[in-house]
């Protein structure tokens, strides 16, 4: 049994002989992923903590983004954004712009679209969720339609990009040194 799990560029095999070997087979296989997983996400988070967690600034206007990595959750986690002035978490709770957010939990995930931009910087794509999405119906279907937050990519527009569009740039390092969140067409820059 061949187990390849891309999101942490890692791998194993499994080899059985004799009777069972399907079920032996999978048993060690689940073993292998129950003991390694863990271990394979505390380093991806430490990893995302060293590269991509922090605050970001504009250097010219009031916007900022802070972002952070939480224990147990996957993605990046938005702690604030303000952009230009104007708390933009806020904005989307009381769902000015379309999208009515239960509570404030907005989580940045790598799309795999990523770019060289030189020999120096590389981009990559990253998606906003945005936690839990207020129903429109009362039934099973249009509840859990609804709450699919991986329906609503670019469902919600503003100069006419999606606002869960978020790119950053990394030095050669792959250190991110900014994020650009799109549809607010600014910059913002890694501070520290």
């Amino acid at each position: 049994m061949l187990i390849i799990i891309p999101d942490y560029n890692a791998g194993f095999a499994t080899l059985a002989a004799g009777r069972d070997v399907i079920q032996v087979s999978a048993v060690t296989a689940d073993l292998i992923i129950d003991a390694f997983l863990p271990a394979l996400e505390q380093a991806a988070r430490e990893q995302a903590m060293m590269k991509l967690a922090g605050s970001y600034r504009s250097l010219d206007l009031n916007s900022s983004i802070e972002l952070s990595i939480d224990a147990g959750k996957p993605g990046l986690g938005v702690k604030s954004f303000i952009s230009n002035g104007t708390d933009i978490i806020g904005v989307l709770t009381l769902g000015l712009i379309g999208i009515d957010l239960v509570d404030s939990d907005i989580r940045l995930y790598l799309t795999g679209l990523n770019a060289q931009v030189n020999s120096a910087a590389s981009k990559a794509s990253y998606r906003a969720v945005f936690g839990e999405l207020t129903s429109m119906g009362t039934g099973i279907v249009s509840q859990a339609w609804n709450n699919a937050t991986w329906l609503n990519f670019d469902s919600t527009m503003y100069n006419e990009i999606g606002v869960d569009e978020f790119v950053f740039t990394f030095d050669v390092d792959g250190n991110a040194t900014s994020v650009s969140p799109r549809a607010w067409g600014t910059e913002l820059y890694r501070q520290g």
